[in-house]
Order: structure tokens, then C-alpha cells, then sequence
């Protein structure tokens, strides 16, 4: 499962192919380090400043 999540892919979709029933267990199985949620942030399109703009 921590494979497929570093890939990208949803946790929802992951959890379909585990079995999962809640995001509670199912996260109890994602191994991530700290600096992995950091650099994981930091490359996200809000925190770039690429983000999609919403038009009012």
C-alpha cells in the first residue's frame, strides 16, 4: 500500500484493491517519514504557487 501511495495513487482506490474499509486503518499501513511528507508538500501545487485559480 505505501507503494502505491508514494506512486499517486488515492488513497480510495488503494483501499479498494486492500480492503480497507476505513481511512483510519487503512493509514495505520502508510509509512512515511517526515521528510518524505515535507518534500511531498513542497512540491504540491499549492505551495509552488501553481495552483489553479478560481475565477470570482
Amino acid at each position: 500500500a505505501t507503494n502505491m501511495y508514494r506512486a499517486g495513487i488515492k488513497a480510495l482506490n488503494i483501499m479498494r484493491i486492500t480492503g480497507h474499509r476505513s481511512e483510519k486503518t487503512f493509514l495505520r499501513y502508510i509509512r512515511q517519514t517526515n521528510e518524505e511528507v515535507a518534500e511531498e508538500l513542497a512540491q504540491h501545487p499549492y505551495f509552488t504557487g501553481n495552483s489553479l485559480k478560481v475565477a470570482n
